[in-house]
């Protein structure tokens, strides 16, 4: 990994952008970083910006809480390894959209090389510090694209983390879950 963090193979072959960023999410973050339990969930993000720091000079892409924002349709593509253990949400104030608000292995599914079908409006980010790749107190986005109808299926007596599913009307398969902010009704 740390050869492909400076744009080049054992063998002297340089990487180009996309294959920082599927090294960055499908290995070191996904296979590697997000398994680890860290005594303190709030270092998340502090505890890799060394590496961040590298692969942004490498791409020269903003940083957004752990995603890279010329790529911000694939960053945001992350899933549950293993949705059937799903852990709660963490504690700490990490943007939801961002893989770094949850306390479980991630992953991605490998690069499709096909066109984005969002496009990133607008963004902001609140940083506790000076630090763009350190703790992040806050994020939001403004994302365009098209959208999949989806119907809540609320439990109310949900004995796991998740308060209810996310499921495409006339279709068994789960498309996610949904972690309320409050047990009121939706």
């Amino acid at each position: 990994m740390a050869s492909e963090l400076y744009g080049k193979d054992d063998n002297g072959v340089t990487y180009g952008y996309t294959d920082l960023v599927e090294s960055w999410y499908c290995g070191m973050v996904g296979e590697d970083y997000s398994s680890r339990a860290l005594t303190r969930s709030s270092d998340r993000l502090p505890a890799i910006s060394g590496i961040a720091r590298l692969i942004h000079k490498q791409i020269n892409s903003p940083y957004l809480a752990g995603l890279w924002l010329q790529d911000i349709a694939y960053g945001l593509g992350w899933q549950h390894k293993d949705p059937a253990t799903l852990p709660p949400k963490s504690c700490h104030t990490w943007p939801s959209w961002s893989w770094v608000s949850h306390d479980f292995q991630v992953r991605w599914p490998r690069k499709n090389r096909e066109t984005a079908l969002i496009t990133l409006e607008s963004y902001g980010l609140g940083l506790e510090t000076s630090d763009p790749f350190g703790h992040v107190s806050s994020g939001w986005l403004k994302v365009l694209g098209k959208l999949v109808e989806l119907q809540v299926h609320y439990n109310p007596d949900a004995k796991g983390p998740a308060d209810g599913k996310l499921m495409i009307p006339n279709d068994t398969k789960n498309w996610g879950y949904v972690y309320q902010d409050s047990k009121e009704p939706l």
